[in-house]
């Protein structure tokens, strides 16, 4: 019986870390990284207070858990952060009925969905479509700057405001008759 508590013991910090106990020094710095962002408590800053408390319990039980596991020794005090279950049961914290582990996965999602929502942005408003307007009769100067790239490429970097602009099919047969501006600046890209 001894034995088995004593088991217990020796895998409480590497249980925390989510590691095996036989995991290599590397192994458990890894595992501490990921877990660090995760349960970092700047990271919810703005949440209810309960799992603003419960993201400062579980960073605690980090750092100690990493302590230990780095020098190899036993977790002297395992409930002495205040967490005595990481399953969900007694003094589970939930915010808004949603269990702990099931906030932070739809926090990361939405973190990440967010991130994606934002290059998306980035790349939309860093590039567009150069629009083509035909001369009519008017007369525009001539600007054949990036036109050897452009030939390459099928698109052209607007000298003003440094924005890709995607140029349409068959445009090269149509620079006699067509101007090509900026869709973001309105300047002109290319003209013959």
């Amino acid at each position: 019986m001894k034995n088995t508590k004593q088991q217990t013991t020796d895998l409480a910090p590497y249980e925390v870390l989510g590691v095996s106990p036989s995991a290599t020094p590397a192994e458990v710095t890894a595992a501490y990284k990921v877990l660090a962002q995760i349960f970092h408590p700047d990271r919810f800053n703005g949440s209810p207070a309960p799992v603003q408390k419960e993201a400062e319990l579980r960073m605690k039980s980090l750092n100690e858990a990493y302590s230990f596991a780095r020098r190899g020794h036993l977790m002297d005090r395992p409930a002495a952060n205040g967490i005595t279950n990481h399953a969900g049961g007694p003094g589970h914290v939930k915010w808004a009925g949603v269990p702990w582990e099931e906030a932070c996965r739809r926090r990361a999602q939405q973190a990440a969905k967010a991130n994606a929502d934002r290059l998306a942005r980035d790349k939309a408003a860093r590039s567009g479509n150069a629009v083509p307007v035909p001369r009519r009769g008017r007369v525009f100067p001539s600007k054949l700057t990036g036109l050897g790239l452009a030939e390459h490429t099928q698109n052209i970097t607007c000298r003003n405001c440094r924005t890709l602009m995607w140029l349409p099919q068959g445009w090269k047969q149509r620079l006699a008759d067509t101007v090509y501006f900026c869709s973001t600046c309105e300047q002109i890209l290319l003209a013959r």
